[in-house]
């Protein structure tokens, strides 16, 4: 009998592997517009031929490193955006890199840089050079050649790209690198989408929608895609129909939910069925499916169709999508007060406002917020009872990374014995880890 992976993992394949997306389109007739839209990364690592399987590229640097190292390494970077869906014919699109330094770039250079459609699924946080994804020649774009001297940006033209993604080629995003990387011809540094002192890249694209269509997109989310296996991480997904009009046409979206008849045992037939509210504006239609209808293990099925209430047009249902239910919580590792020494099974710091801070994980890289808790230590009475103070990170950030705050000023005083705890909150669905250990703190500004 033919396992639930191995059979998620024909399905994928089968259906052109890890889309999440399933698009057909209906010609609506309206007025002319160019609608352009701008978008930054969705994911974006630069990768160097010295990182490898037990050492892959630093998912979240804030610098790509493009092009040939004087030490003989190479480097590439690679981004992936998931863009807004502007129903239409796409007239221009253009890839914008910021340039923080270009050696690459004197007297006598001549290559430049390519950037090209890449073909095969990656993972931001997990990618060294032996598995870097393919990408084709079909529609690249050179940029950079014959520079004397570094510009402030580097932009390519990716019309044809991004004319194939809106044809129905998977979206697996860009590659930039070197056309050809047997030639030293230096390399380039460009600001990634973690910088925090230079613009992040840009993918602009503009569409005609002279003729609008109604599209009918059924996505799920949060959701994992890794080796064509499709994980619907939550037990109350979101499911994401058509975008309305952008010039003024509404619409709702009707979604289903059955069990996978391929799993008879877990169940037949109709799991749930909703229509979203009107969406409006440009908004997607959406609708989220409520606690207790779907459990964990499940393997299921989704699609979705769209009403025009205006013109009274109903889109086809989309086909079947397929995928398991497996929803994890988020974690916490390493909650520490900084700055402070351990003394035994107590913490000393000699602030009054020092920083608690804890990484924050998830194996599909939610997006997260650390929320602390800190009390009077219940074994000192005497310095008081209960809890001191209590709250989230200012910002949320995904996964893999440390959330901290500082305590406010006047919340401790010299010479006290505290505890903190900190637990990790997912943003996009209504899930938490348990809360960490109490840690104990003593507070000794004067001792210090």
């Amino acid at each position: 009998m033919m396992s639930g992976t191995s059979l998620l993992r024909r399905r994928a394949l089968s259906l052109l592997a890890a889309t999440l997306v399933t698009t057909g389109l209906t010609a609506v007739p309206a007025a002319h517009a160019d609608v352009t839209t701008e978008t930054v990364p969705l994911a974006d690592v630069g990768v160097a031929s010295s990182d490898g399987a037990g050492s892959p590229a630093p998912p979240y640097a804030p610098r790509h490193y493009v092009g040939d190292f004087p030490d003989g390494t190479e480097g590439r970077a690679y981004l992936k955006f998931d863009l807004v869906p502007v129903e239409g014919r796409v007239t221009s699109a253009t890839l914008r890199l910021t340039v923080d330094s270009a050696p690459a770039c004197h007297p006598g250079a001549h290559e430049g840089l390519q950037v090209s459609r890449v073909t095969t699924a990656w993972v931001q946080e997990d990618l060294h050079w032996g598995d870097t994804p393919a990408s084709t020649p079909d529609g690249a774009s050179i940029a950079g050649a014959d520079c004397e001297t570094a510009p402030a940006f580097l932009e390519w033209p990716v019309t044809d790209i991004v004319r194939a993604w809106a044809g129905g080629a998977q979206n697996y995003g860009l590659a930039v690198q070197g056309p050809d990387e047997n030639v030293d011809e230096g390399h380039w540094v460009f600001a990634s989408a973690e910088s925090a002192d230079l613009a992040p890249p840009v993918l602009t694209v503009t569409v005609d929608t002279g003729t609008v269509v109604v599209t009918r997109t059924v996505q799920i989310a949060p959701v994992h895609v890794q080796s064509g296996v499709t994980t619907v991480s939550s037990l109350t997904p979101q499911l994401i129909g058509g975008q309305s009009d952008p010039l003024g046409g509404d619409l709702r979206a009707e979604f289903e939910i059955e069990h996978d008849p391929a799993v008879p045992d877990q169940g037949a037939g109709r799991i749930w069925t909703a229509v979203s509210d009107l969406a409006t504006g440009g908004e997607r239609a959406v609708a989220r499916v409520p606690e207790g209808v779907l459990q964990q293990g499940w393997q299921i099925r989704w699609r979705g169709r769209d009403h025009a209430p205006a013109s009274g047009h109903v889109t086809p249902w989309t086909a079947w999508r397929y995928g398991e239910v497996h929803e994890v919580p988020p974690g916490v590792l390493a909650p520490v007060v900084v700055p402070s020494v351990r003394k035994g099974d107590v913490a000393v710091t000699s602030s009054l406002t020092p920083t608690l801070r804890a990484f924050l994980t998830h194996p599909y890289g939610f997006t997260l917020r650390a929320r602390f808790e800190v009390e009077h230590d219940p074994d000192l009475p005497e310095q008081g009872v209960g809890q001191i103070w209590a709250g989230l990170t200012p910002a949320a950030q995904p996964a893999g990374r440390p959330g901290e705050v500082a305590l406010p000023e006047g919340a401790l005083a010299d010479g006290w014995r505290i505890r903190w705890r900190v637990r990790s909150e997912a943003v996009e669905v209504p899930l938490v880890s348990e809360w960490s250990a109490w840690r104990k703190v003593t507070v000794a500004v004067q001792a210090s």
